[in-house]
């Protein structure tokens, strides 16, 4: 008894400023208090506790990493520093967000429904079909369209393929150091980033250069014709 009055002092988490917490709980004369790390917290039963520096009824909160949060049933669950009822909501990553049935899914910090939606490198794009795949952040229809290192290009048929960025027929062209290029046969082939037909031209250190036939030799970064010409010194003479 204090002054007539009962107080109550329960001391939490061994705070190093128990003792003057105590003694402001003395000082205030009121009917009961809770001593929570250090801070002077109502008493609300036999089954208050502390969450941080604050007191509450977990009857009626929670303490969610030392915040009071609400409490809305049984299943009320925290979320970083927030509480929410998993019946209707859903925690990403630290964030609450809506839940949008049995299929919900995280997606970084925001939820979706992967029967109408897809996750593609923490962003939420719409579902096309049962072919849709992620292309970087973006969804595509493999159907229609493919991914040529993080690009969505057109997809032309079976041939299509990648060069760089960029998707080609490989019946019509071919792709030349990442340049896609003309494609004049069976004896197209690339000289650096140009494709050029064997038959008639020919590649010397990166230039094309005319075929003459089956003596056709470079001499530097020139063709000559090993029957006619020579390579001196790497000049034809």
């Amino acid at each position: 008894f204090v002054g007539g009055s009962v107080v109550r002092v329960v001391r939490r988490h061994g705070s190093a400023s128990a003792a003057a917490c105590m003694h402001a709980c003395h000082i205030s004369k009121i009917f009961t208090r809770l001593c929570c790390s250090g801070s002077v917290q109502p008493w609300y039963n036999i089954n208050t506790k502390c969450c941080g520096a604050t007191s509450y009824d977990p009857a009626t909160k929670i303490c969610c990493s030392g915040s009071v949060q609400p409490w809305y049933n049984i299943n009320t669950k925290c979320c970083g520093t927030t509480s929410y009822d998993p019946a209707t909501k859903v925690c990403c990553n630290g964030i609450v967000q809506p839940r949008f049935g049995i299929n919900t899914q995280c997606c970084g910090t925001t939820a979706f429904d992967p029967s109408t939606k897809v996750c593609c490198s923490g962003i939420v794009q719409s579902r096309f079909d049962i072919n849709t795949q992620c292309c970087g952040t973006m969804a595509f229809d493999t159907s229609t369209k493919v991914c040529c290192n993080g690009i969505v290009q057109p997809r032309f048929d079976i041939n299509t393929q990648c060069c760089g960025t960029t998707a080609f027929d490989t019946s019509t062209k071919v792709c030349c150091m990442g340049r896609v290029q003309p494609w004049y046969g069976f004896n197209t082939l690339c000289c650096g980033t140009t494709s050029y037909d064997s038959s008639t031209k020919t590649c010397c250190s990166g230039n094309l250069q005319p075929r003459y036939g089956i003596n056709t030799q470079c001499c530097g970064t020139t063709s000559y014709d090993t029957s006619t010409k020579r390579c001196c010194n790497g000049v034809v003479c």
